[in-house]
């Protein structure tokens, strides 16, 4: 995937190992985005670029983390939808919506 999504992924070494963490969107209030950090998968030892890659690309098809817009065919995160079928940006652009 490309490096606009770099941001939502993170690998931490903890006492019991090692955690690929996938970054989540929500909205406190419509203007206020909040982050929060879910582990995906856990290791015993430090992942090399591939074990990483393997999880990033598995989390990518993971709905509860990203969908793909009807209306502009785009990837995005689940934070930046308004539905599990319509980004934010289609439904500005497309809909009418205002945020």
């Amino acid at each position: 995937m490309t490096e606009e999504f770099d941001d939502y992924f993170r690998t931490v070494k903890t006492p019991q190992g090692w955690e690929f963490q996938v970054r989540q969107i929500d909205w406190e209030n419509t203007y206020e985005p909040m982050s929060k950090w879910s582990v995906f998968r856990r290791w015993r030892t430090a992942p090399d670029e591939a074990r990483q890659n393997k999880a990033r690309s598995a989390a990518f098809r993971q709905p509860r983390y990203f969908q793909t817009c009807v209306l502009c065919n785009e990837l995005n995160a689940n934070g930046h939808m308004i539905s599990d079928r319509i980004c934010m940006s289609s439904a500005e652009h497309k809909l009418g919506y205002v945020f």
